[in-house]
């Protein structure tokens, strides 16, 4: 994907989803109301602006509640369509098969002065009601519900005064089309272990966050445009979404909880407020339009992403809107049933480089904990008692200078004890296809206690999931299976798959696999290494990765 940044300072908009808990999120409980406060005043405190976008629904909740309204108004206020939640919504009635007709019922629905319900007091405005209820502000922006937005209805906003658009995943960067501003998708902040990563650690693990936090920054500092989003009311429920049955099953969080993920919202806005007086950013600039059009478009990317929700969350499966945005973006695709194939390979790149340095940086975390000290502690003091019992260790000859991968504490030449594992291996393992020996060894930063790190590929190693007990069950399995006893050297199988699986963590470069791709070494192997090494190189050359960057990110675990 091409194109020019806004500007050399990078940006980044701090958006804020104002609704209910799912799914009626177009009801504003009280609950929800009060942590938007609380949000409002951490902003206010650091110094920050942030791009609030509320749906008609609920701009008639805000508007009765003055405190609000007032924090509110050093704010940028964005528009979440009339309703969020109650049909028909906009996936829905711009299915239409002409595109003329799809605006002109978008028109007709924005132009709409209010709808008063009987039973639960919502409040359906279209856009100029929206903007009647700001009446001094000049509502540009605009955020789909569910990031499922469609042309018809985006061009029939436009009419109406929108400009700029935070619904579409087309570009990683802002660009310029059709007189509108579309803006990168958004990062996600819901849930605060999600704070930069998309893992589901416990909040409580204050060196994951930190991690996650800095990892966060990270990507703010190297992009043009960063967009952070974040829904107020889940900071407060946990919610499981069924819009069919309009069943809600919201779970209060604990109050320690709450205040676990708002302290560290509280720690983002500081950071931020830093890297902005040191002018390194800008955080949620005035909304402007910078003609920073693209030299290539995938109108198939944007059909995907836009109608996600709709299949999954409603089960609704539109028949036309496929041709409209073929016809908006003038550019057709083929279809496929694997969207992130049809990504541009920009997009692909950055998220992969991102993963692996995630991935690597986790490790790094882990491997120097107490818990690995503790456990590498234990490990050689059960080697040790081994080493005394085996007379057979014995056998293994003296260090040679020449050898590849050093002598163990006691003075052992680790290559020719590796040999003899591979011996052992063959007589316990008859389909054992590739033996590596990885980490400190190999990267030459071993002393005589490290462990002797070896990646195992056979085909013997199950490749179906399983519970978590039996996950366990089956790890210490395989380790009695691949111990080095009796030799004791210190041999560890750190990680282990079948073919398919090894295969398939070079597709998704997995750093394990990447580690063992660039830097290991081979004791045994039966010609499987030719077929993975092969298998890469096509990847390579597909998404035009540079080797030598990927070396360099997986060099240290």
């Amino acid at each position: 994907m091409k194109g020019n940044t806004m500007q050399k300072k990078p940006q980044v908009f701090l958006t804020f989803d104002v609704e209910g808990p799912a799914p009626n999120e177009d009801v504003l409980d009280r609950r929800t109301q009060f942590i938007l406060m609380v949000i409002l005043k951490k902003l206010k405190r650091n110094k920050l602006r942030g791009l609030f976008f509320l749906p008609g629904s609920v701009a008639c909740t805000v508007q009765n509640n003055s405190e609000l309204m007032e924090a509110l108004k050093s704010h940028e206020i964005g528009y979440h369509s009339s309703t969020h939640s109650n049909g028909p919504l906009i996936f829905q009635f711009t299915d239409i098969a002409d595109y003329n007709e799809a605006i002109e019922a978008s028109i007709k629905k924005e132009t709409q002065s209010f709808r008063q319900g009987d039973v639960k007091d919502i409040t359906e405005k279209g856009f100029l009601a929206f903007q009647g209820t700001f009446p001094k502000r000049k509502i540009v922006s605009f955020r789909a519900p569910f990031m499922s937005w469609s042309p018809p209805h985006l061009e029939a906003l436009h009419s109406l005064g929108i400009s700029h658009d935070f619904s579409s995943s087309v570009s990683d960067r802002p660009f310029y089309f059709r007189g509108i501003m579309f803006y990168p998708p958004g990062l996600p902040l819901d849930g605060i272990p999600n704070i930069v990563g998309f893992w589901g650690e416990s909040p409580s693990n204050a060196k994951s966050k930190r991690f996650k936090l800095n990892l966060t920054l990270s990507r703010i500092l190297k992009a043009p445009c960063t967009v952070l989003s974040l829904h107020p009311a889940r900071l407060v429920f946990k919610t499981r979404r069924n819009y069919l049955k309009k069943d809600s099953r919201n779970i209060n969080r604990g109050s320690l909880d709450v205040a676990i993920r708002l302290c560290v919202i509280e720690l983002l806005f500081r950071q931020l407020n830093i890297l902005q007086r040191m002018k390194l950013i800008q955080v949620t600039p005035p909304l402007k339009i910078e003609k920073n059009p693209l030299s290539e478009i995938n109108s198939q990317v944007a059909y995907d992403r836009s109608v996600y929700a709709a299949r999954k969350l409603f089960h609704y499966n539109p028949k036309f809107l496929y041709s409209h945005f073929t016809k908006f973006f003038g550019l057709g695709y083929r279809k496929s049933s694997v969207p992130f194939e049809t990504e541009s390979l920009g997009i692909i790149r950055g998220r992969i480089l991102w993963r692996v340095e995630a991935q690597v940086k986790r490790q790094i975390t882990m491997k120097n904990g107490l818990g690995k000290r503790v456990k590498d502690t234990f490990n050689g003091v059960i080697r040790e008692i081994l080493y005394a019992i085996d007379a057979s260790a014995s056998k293994v000859p003296r260090y040679r200078m020449a050898s590849r991968f050093g002598c163990d504490r006691h003075g052992r030449d680790v290559e020719t004890g590796l040999d003899e594992y591979v011996k052992l291996l063959r007589t316990r393992d008859s389909k054992l296809h590739t033996v590596l020996v990885l980490g400190s060894r190999v990267k030459g930063a071993w002393i005589p206690r490290s462990d002797v790190d070896v990646t195992i590929v056979s085909d013997s190693l199950s490749s179906k999931s399983l519970s978590a007990i039996s996950q366990r069950l089956y790890d210490l399995k395989v380790q009695i299976q691949y111990s080095d006893r009796p030799l004791n050297l210190g041999i560890v199988a750190s990680s282990y798959y079948s073919k398919s699986e090894f295969i398939r963590s070079i597709e998704r470069f997995d750093f394990q696999a990447l580690d063992a791709l660039f830097y290991g070494k081979i004791i045994y192997d039966d010609g499987f290494w030719q077929v993975a090494m092969e298998r890469y190189k096509e990847l390579e050359r597909k998404y035009g990765f540079d080797r030598d960057r990927l070396k360099k990110m997986v060099k240290h675990v």
